[in-house]
């Protein structure tokens, strides 16, 4: 069930390249990119019924990036790309037929880019030679050069309800200042498919939701799983493998995602944005298992993982050490130990390992962050203790019923908490060694905003 990478070079694919009829296809490309130029109001906020997901990019680096589209008609497809502030119509940077795979997915790797530049592109439905004038558009910023200094700014959040509407996404998605956006897990909640049919279907109920779309086609994205991709707190000792695998198959289906070759299931890598930040993505699903939780050798993710995890944080140059996980790592006290053996303070031999060898070994401008909860908070990850010097930003839910719960976290440790919708956003700020962190609303409107000292 692996499918083949369509792997695009930039600087190979001019439209002189190519054989379809030149004249009908810059046609094409003008409309496309008009489209694009005058916002993302044409194409996000109507449904193409070709392509009824719209488009995602993801993954970016400073030389690269995936593209992603999902076509439903019965025609053939091409990709073109330009950059955003120097758009030749007649001369795309890249004009190429796109390979579907089963269910009309297609996944293509964009490298050779230029770092920091911002890029606009459109997956087009053509007619033998002729372009129908049916098309979806997006755009993406690559990552920043490798010893870059400024600053960064993603927006980030989880818990995205297939039976409510993601207001918090809607108002993201009209944004233009985020360099990406940050899912946390239960992107969709796909509990009871067993089926690849089933998966898709759930899939695409979240996906074609108009808060989505605008996300997608605005920011490149960096993802994580929880539970809901799959089914209502799996893990691998209790889910049937059949039913993992299809999940899995598309989980990676739906989303922007390499699958990596050494191993096309690995969710956890790195992404840098310059020397700015570094971003960890970590698994913290798949490898957990609960029969070891209260035992010396508790695993919440495995050793493979937690040991890239010290040596990547040990050894990066990067202002800031983001660790993206889809449950949180702080200990939140009273009523919420009940969930406990679902977060990593349920498998505490293997928490105090990861959090004491942060601070043991002073690795400066660590920040934690997790979804899953249904309430927002921000604070340090244990009131004392292991983890009681550094700080964990909580986010989410999109769309779901909140916590009531987050009223009760106590201000000694947390700075502040809500259970409404939300997402965060993060500036981090190299030249002072800040985070910037900032909560929204369904409506836009600000909830929450702090800065912490962490480097």
């Amino acid at each position: 069930m692996d499918r083949p990478l369509q792997i695009i070079e930039l600087s190979k694919t001019t439209l002189s390249d190519v054989s379809i009829t030149r004249r009908g296809f810059i046609v094409a490309s003008a409309i496309a990119a008009t489209g694009m130029m005058t916002g993302c109001k044409i194409n996000c906020d109507e449904v193409v019924k070709e392509f009824p997901l719209g488009v995602a990019s993801g993954e970016a680096t400073d030389t690269s990036v995936q593209l992603w589209s999902r076509y439903s008609g019965g025609k053939s497809v091409r990709l073109m790309i330009w950059n955003k502030n120097d758009v030749d119509l007649r001369n795309p940077l890249a004009d190429v037929p796109v390979v579907l795979e089963d269910g009309g997915f297609a996944h293509l790797q964009i490298t050779q880019l230029n770092a920091g530049e911002r890029y606009v592109y459109s997956f087009t439905e053509v007619d033998g030679s002729r372009p129908t004038g049916v098309y979806v558009n997006g755009e993406f910023r690559a990552a920043l050069a490798p010893e870059s200094l400024e600053p960064v700014r993603f927006a980030a959040g989880s818990c995205a309800s297939n039976e409510l509407i993601p207001f918090t996404l809607e108002r993201a998605g009209l944004r233009e200042d985020l360099d990406a956006f940050l899912f946390l897990g239960d992107t969709s909640y796909n509990d009871g498919s067993e089926t690849v049919a089933e998966y898709r279907k759930r899939w695409s109920k979240n996906l074609k939701k108009k808060g989505f779309r605008r996300v997608r086609a605005r920011n490149a994205v960096m993802m994580t799983w929880d539970d809901h991709e799959i089914t209502n707190n799996w893990d691998p000792e209790n889910i049937d493998p059949a039913v993992l695998a299809n999940g899995t198959h598309t989980y990676f289906e739906h989303n922007p995602l390499r699958r990596l070759p050494s191993n096309p299931n690995q969710l956890w890598r790195k992404h840098s944005w310059g020397r700015t930040v570094d971003v960890f993505v970590l698994d913290s699903r798949s490898e957990r298992l609960p029969s070891t939780r209260t035992t010396d050798q508790a695993q919440y993710i495995g050793p493979e993982q937690m040991a890239w995890l010290k040596t990547e944080l040990a050894s990066s140059s990067a202002t800031f050490k983001l660790i993206m996980n889809s449950v949180p790592i702080s200990k939140f006290p009273g009523i919420h130990a009940l969930g406990e053996p679902d977060k990593w303070p349920g498998y505490p031999a293997q928490r105090n390992e990861i959090l004491n060898f942060i601070e043991g070994n002073d690795i400066p401008g660590v920040v934690w962050l997790g979804g899953d909860v249904h309430f927002a908070a921000c604070g340090r990850v244990s009131e004392s203790g292991p983890g009681s010097e550094s700080i964990e930003i909580t986010v989410g839910p999109f769309a779901q019923v909140g916590n009531p719960a987050a009223i009760f976290l106590p201000r000694d440790q947390f700075d502040w908490s809500t259970p409404v919708n939300n997402y965060a956003e993060l500036n981090f700020l190299p030249a002072t060694g800040e985070v910037e962190v900032v909560y929204f609303g369904d409506l836009g409107n600000q909830l929450y905003k702090k800065r912490y000292q962490v480097a």
